[in-house]
C-alpha cells in the first residue's frame, strides 16, 4: 500500500486542482449545520495571521477532529503530507522506539507503524479530540505498535527516551520553541535522530530554526528538499536530519535553502 493509499483511508484526498474546493464544499455542507460552519470559519480565520494564539490553534484542530471535517481540511495538502511522510519514513528504517510530535489524527503516524512494524510507534499531541480520533482509526487498522497520547510532549512523556523524534509541523510552530527542542535533545538515545520538515519558505525563518536546534547541540547532518504539489501549485519544504553531538559543525543554512529555491525553480519551470 502506498501512503496516498493509505491517507485515503483518513479521506485525505489529493488535488491537483480547483475541484477541490466543490468537492470540500459538498462534504462540510452535509456534515456542518450553517451554525456549525460559521463557527467553523470563525475558527479557521486566526490561523491565517501570523499572530494567532496558542489557545486558538488548539480550538482550531479540537473542532476539526470530527473525521470528515478532519479530511477536506487535510486535503488542502494531500501531497505535501504524502512527501513528507515518504521522505522521513526513509530515514527511520533502523529505528525501534519512534515519537511522532503533534500527531493529530494519526495520518502518518499509523504509516510510520505499518513501514516499520517491528517498532513501537508514540504519537502525542495537545489536542484531545485528534488523540481520541487517532486512537480510534489505529483500532480500525487492527495497529498494535502504535498509541496516540494527550498532552504536551515534556508533561505527557517525561523521562522517556525515543530512538527517533520526528516533527512536520508542530515544533516549528511552537509557541516555546526552544524549551521543546531542548526537550527533544533530552528525550533522545546517545544515537537517536531528530527529523523535523518546517513547513516554511522564509530563509530568515529557516536559518533561525537551524541555530536554535544548533544551540541545542543537536548537529544537523542531512538536509533534503521535499517538493509537493497540491491545488494546483508546486512548493518545497525543507527537510532536517540531526543528531546529538558534542561537537558540532555548523549548518550553512542559507547555501542549502538556496538550493532547495533552485531546486523548485527547476521543477516549476519543468
Amino acid at each position: 500500500m502506498t501512503l496516498r493509499q493509505h491517507l485515503e483511508k483518513f479521506g485525505i484526498k489529493h488535488f491537483d486542482d480547483a475541484t477541490y474546493w466543490d468537492w470540500g464544499g459538498k462534504i462540510l455542507s452535509e456534515v456542518l449545520s450553517e451554525k456549525e460552519f460559521n463557527h467553523f470559519e470563525k475558527l479557521r480565520k486566526p490561523l491565517l495571521k501570523a499572530n494567532s494564539t496558542p489557545a486558538q490553534r488548539l480550538a482550531f484542530y479540537e473542532f476539526i477532529a470530527k473525521r470528515s471535517v478532519a479530511a477536506v481540511v487535510h486535503s488542502t495538502k494531500a501531497d505535501a503530507i504524502c512527501q513528507s511522510g515518504e521522505a522521513i519514513a526513509r530515514k527511520i528504517s533502523s529505528k525501534k522506539r519512534i515519537l511522532d510530535i503533534g500527531c493529530n489524527s494519526g495520518y502518518l503516524t499509523s504509516w510510520y507503524a505499518t513501514q516499520h512494524a517491528e517498532s513501537s510507534v508514540v504519537g502525542v499531541d495537545i489536542s484531545y479530540e485528534s488523540v481520541s480520533t487517532a486512537n480510534q482509526f489505529f483500532k480500525e487498522l487492527s495497529l498494535t505498535n502504535v498509541k496516540a497520547i494527550h498532552g504536551s510532549p515534556e508533561v505527557a512523556l517525561k523521562n522517556e527516551k525515543f530512538d527517533c523524534i520526528i516533527d512536520s509541523q508542530s515544533v516549528f510552530e511552537s509557541f516555546n520553541r526552544l524549551k521543546l527542542l531542548n526537550w527533544i535533545e533530552q528525550s533522545l538515545e546517545e544515537d537517536g535522530l531528530y527529523v523535523t520538515v518546517p513547513q516554511t519558505a522564509n530563509e530568515s525563518e529557516f536559518e533561525k530554526y537551524t541555530r536554535e536546534i544548533e544551540s541545542c547541540n543537536l548537529e544537523i547532518v542531512e538536509f533534503e528538499t521535499v517538493i509537493f504539489g497540491d491545488l494546483g501549485a508546486t512548493n518545497a519544504y525543507p527537510l532536517l536530519v540531526t543528531k546529538k553531538t558534542k561537537d558540532l559543525r555548523k549548518f550553512d543554512a542559507s547555501k542549502a535553502f538556496q538550493g532547495l529555491i533552485e531546486q523548485l525553480s527547476i521543477v516549476r519551470s519543468s
